[in-house]
């Protein structure tokens, strides 16, 4: 993916890698005499990694300042969002966000619900 994303001239340094214990989550809905089957699920079963996680939350803290938007998502169930994660960007948004007046109580109010519906 890392070559394909240089060809097209996109900075990859802050691209993480995790070699154990992680697939990138797919799926494969296989097709037999024209009927549909049921699909393969790949990355299920991911654990991010401490190393990769304290990775992630440091390349985070480097790039908010220059980033107008930030946008984390992540669907599927077992990705990046352990509750660490969420709570170490939960203390970065409101970090970063202490010199943005009248924006935190609206963000906080979102991070509260994702976590409840996370739970």
């Amino acid at each position: 993916m890392t070559g394909l994303l240089l060809a097209l001239g996109i900075e990859t340094e802050d691209v993480l890698v995790q070699p154990e214990s992680w697939a990138t989550p797919a799926y494969a809905k296989p097709h037999f005499e024209d009927r549909e089957r049921n699909r393969f699920d790949f990355g299920n079963f991911n654990r991010l990694s401490p190393e990769t996680a304290r990775s992630m939350l440091a390349r985070c803290r480097a790039c908010i300042p220059h980033a107008d938007v930030v946008i984390v998502n992540q669907q599927v169930r077992q990705g990046i969002h352990t509750p660490e994660i969420r709570s170490a960007l939960s203390e970065l948004i409101a970090e970063f966000l202490k010199d943005l007046p009248g924006r935190q109580p609206a963000l906080r109010l979102l991070l509260r619900r994702r976590a409840q519906e996370a739970e």
